[in-house]
């Protein structure tokens, strides 16, 4: 199944639930394209793995932090760099 996402700049991203590339307590991560220009993107979709576990929707403080977080170390060659954010009454998207 596939997936479309839009930020609130108006980017869109889509990926498949076949493409899953990890997943932890509170997050599963999707191998994703651009879908302007194809560019591949990894997509953590926050909040999926508390749905499935019935916990209470905490997950979008929980991206919201993590955004900041990679904002600030943005510089950081290390590190992954935050594209985009999204988030819909489900999930949170931390692209």
């Amino acid at each position: 199944m596939s997936r479309t996402i839009k930020t609130s700049t108006g980017k869109k991203y889509f990926f498949s639930e076949q493409d899953q590339v990890g997943q932890g307590s509170y997050a599963t991560v999707y191998k994703g394209f651009d879908a302007k220009t194809k560019q591949a993107v990894a997509i953590k979709v926050v909040g999926e793995t508390f749905a499935k576990k019935k916990k209470p929707p905490q997950y979008h403080e929980i991206a919201k932090r993590e955004a900041d977080i990679l904002r600030k170390l943005d510089n950081d060659p290390n590190l992954l760099r935050l594209i985009d954010t999204a988030e819909d009454e489900d999930y949170a998207y931390v692209i």
